[in-house]
């Protein structure tokens, strides 16, 4: 993961039978330009958990995504809006809050 240090949190209300699909969908959807002026990254995220951190390679994607004013995914033609949070050094705040709100387990 020493290869993607620009993190951001994203958030979304998904149901919980869409979670094994919502990787696949967010994965794809960081990873690219056109869709979220994102790039190369990676995700860590939990099946019980409505947020993923997504990883970049570069802090010009990371930077692009949060540049972007709205993220949209589509799930069984529901569009899911996400909320995206930059990660500060250090700072924990968000994904501990997050992990709160929905009582899974993630390793931060």
């Amino acid at each position: 993961m020493d290869d993607y240090p620009y993190p951001i949190t994203a958030e979304g209300d998904w149901r919980p039978e869409h979670a094994k699909s919502v990787k696949n969908k967010l994965q794809i959807y960081f990873q690219s330009k056109k869709k979220s002026q994102g790039g190369d990254c990676i995700m860590q995220y939990d099946d019980k958990c409505n947020f993923a951190t997504i990883l970049f390679k570069s802090s010009d994607s990371r930077d692009g995504v949060l540049s972007k004013a709205k993220h949209i995914i589509t799930i069984d033609n529901q569009q899911i809006e996400l909320k995206v949070y930059k990660h500060i050094i250090g700072q924990k705040v968000n994904i501990i809050r997050l992990v709160a709100k929905y009582g899974c387990h993630f390793s931060i």
